[in-house]
């Protein structure tokens, strides 16, 4: 076999795991040795090197490994890796939310930031993966992406089935137009407990919007 092909072959062989696949163990091993200021960094060009049908998955590992080393940075790292490779945002941000739910805000906010075109998708996926943390994730959404409410509230919804018949309740008590307030709960426990039209007449003159949910 020609030399210059048996040295293409070793050299595939010892980056296929990183060009087409990538299992947690291997991710860890990567990033362990990176100081920790630069794991965010790293992390993102082990996912822009994670090529082929088996991206998504590795693209959850090597998160998953990264926000295990270092938690505290889980925000930067989504922003970091979304920024490099804004189709996999979805991903990314549901995987890190998963692992620390405490930072989903923070989370959602910077996976929007870094890939604003994803948005609704990033909802989507983070509500599916940690569906507790919904208000969150919509207000940290849209706190990165103004004037999507309406469509931050439709995808939490549709991601969250159980809110449905919130928002069904919420939006005869507040008109056609539903609710601008993602505490769907409370908004469907005050039109249960007033007519709508009582309801409407006593509401504030402008309630809180997605983006006024406070942080927890």
């Amino acid at each position: 076999m020609n030399k210059h092909i048996i040295v293409a072959l070793v050299v595939m062989g010892m980056t296929a795991p990183t060009l087409f696949a990538l299992d947690k163990a291997s991710a860890t091993l990567q990033l362990s040795g990176v100081p920790r200021p630069e794991l965010p960094a790293k992390a993102a060009k082990l996912v822009v090197s994670a090529q082929g049908k088996d991206r998504a998955q590795a693209t959850e590992e090597i998160t998953k490994a990264a926000v295990e080393l270092n938690p505290v940075a889980a925000p930067m790292t989504v922003s970091s890796v979304c920024k490099l490779s804004p189709d996999v945002a979805p991903v990314v941000a549901s995987t890190a939310a998963a692992l620390q739910p405490k930072q989903a805000r923070a989370i959602a906010k910077a996976a929007a930031a870094a890939a604003p075109s994803q948005a609704l998708k990033i909802v989507s996926a983070m509500c599916k993966a940690s569906p507790k943390s919904y208000k969150d994730i919509a207000a940290g959404v849209g706190e990165a992406v103004r004037g999507m409410d309406a469509a931050i509230i439709a995808a939490v919804v549709e991601a969250v089935p159980s809110l449905k018949p919130f928002q069904t309740r919420a939006a005869e008590a507040f008109g056609n137009d539903g609710p601008r307030d993602l505490d769907l709960e409370r908004l469907a426990r005050l039109s249960r407990d007033r007519p709508a039209a009582d309801v409407l007449s006593k509401r504030p003159r402008r309630h809180r919007t997605l983006l006024e949910v406070p942080p927890r």
